[in-house]
C-alpha cells in the first residue's frame, strides 16, 4: 500500500507501482479475454453449452470460496 502523502517515502520493500501504473496493460488484458470469450461462444459453442459452462464455473467458484448461492 502507498501511504495517503504522495511526498511520503515508502517502506523499504514495499512495491512502488500502484494500479494506476498498470491501468493500460489491465485494459488491454480486460479486453482480450473479453474478445477471446465472445468469439469461443460465436464460434465454438452453443448458447446451451455456454450455460452450462457458466454454471459449471459458478459453482466451482462458489464451492472453493465459500460464497452461498441465492
Amino acid at each position: 500500500m502507498t501511504p495517503d502523502d504522495p511526498g511520503a517515502a515508502l517502506a523499504a520493500g514495499a512495491p512502488s507501482a500502484t494500479r494506476h501504473d498498470l491501468h493500460l496493460g489491465r485494459r488491454l488484458f480486460h479486453l482480450v479475454n473479453g474478445v477471446s470469450t465472445a468469439t469461443a461462444y460465436a464460434l465454438l459453442f452453443t448458447h446451451e453449452q455456454v450455460i452450462y459452462i457458466f454454471g459449471t464455473i459458478a459453482c466451482i467458484v462458489a464451492a472453493l470460496f465459500g460464497v452461498p448461492l441465492p
